[in-house]
C-alpha cells in the first residue's frame, strides 16, 4: 500500500496574473511532485448557474467620470486657469527685458498673480461636489497654502520692509538691505 500525504497551499500572484493553487504531494516511492491548477478554473460556475466567478468579481470596475456639463465647465476652467498663468509669466519676462533686473518684478505681476491664484479655491469646491475625484483636505490644504503665501506673507514682507524702511530714513541711518528690498 502506497502512503500518501497531501498538502495544499494557495499562492497568489499580483493583479493581472492568474491566482494559482499549488499542490504537493508526497508518494512515498516516488518522491515530491508538484502540479500547479489554474483558480479561475476551480471557482468557475455550475453549467447552467450565472453566478459571477472569482476572477470576474477581482476584474477592475470602469470608473465613471464626470458628466457633460461638468466636463466642459472642467475644460474651461482649465483654459482660462492656463491662460491666466501664461500671462503672469509673459508679464514677469517682459518685465525683466524691460527693466533688465529683477527688482519690481513682483509689482509687475501682482494683480494678476493674486486673481489666478485665489480662483484656484474652486478646485476645493470641485472636490466638494464630486467632480473630481480628489481629496477635499488634500486639496484645500494645498489651495489654502498657496493663497496664504500669495495673500499673507507677501503682503506682510512688503508691509514689514516698507515700515522698516521709514523708521530707519527717520533716524538717519538707512542699512543697504533695506534700501535694495524697498
Amino acid at each position: 500500500m502506497v502512503l500518501l500525504e497531501a498538502r495544499s497551499e494557495c499562492s497568489a500572484v499580483t493583479a493581472g496574473h492568474t491566482r494559482q493553487k499549488t499542490h504537493k504531494t508526497r508518494d512515498t516511492r516516488q518522491g515530491i511532485r508538484h502540479s500547479t491548477l489554474d483558480m479561475r478554473a476551480m471557482s468557475a460556475p455550475a453549467p447552467g448557474s450565472s453566478k459571477p466567478t472569482q476572477a470576474d468579481a477581482a476584474a477592475p470596475k470602469k470608473k465613471r467620470g464626470p458628466g457633460a456639463l461638468a466636463t466642459a465647465y472642467l475644460v474651461i476652467y482649465n483654459v482660462v486657469m492656463t491662460a491666466g498663468w501664461l500671462v503672469i509669466a509673459v508679464g514677469l519676462v517682459r518685465a525683466y527685458l524691460a527693466r533688465g533686473s529683477y527688482h519690481g518684478l513682483y509689482y509687475s505681476i501682482e494683480k494678476p498673480l493674486k486673481f489666478f491664484q485665489t480662483a484656484a479655491v474652486l478646485e476645493i469646491l470641485h472636490c466638494a461636489a464630486g467632480i473630481v475625484p480628489s481629496s477635499v483636505v488634500l486639496t484645500g490644504f494645498q489651495v489654502m497654502s498657496r493663497v496664504f503665501l500669495t495673500w499673507a506673507v507677501t503682503h506682510s514682507v512688503r508691509e514689514i520692509i516698507r515700515y522698516s524702511f521709514y523708521t530707519f530714513s527717520l533716524l538717519n541711518h538707512l542699512p543697504y538691505l533695506i534700501k535694495w528690498a524697498r
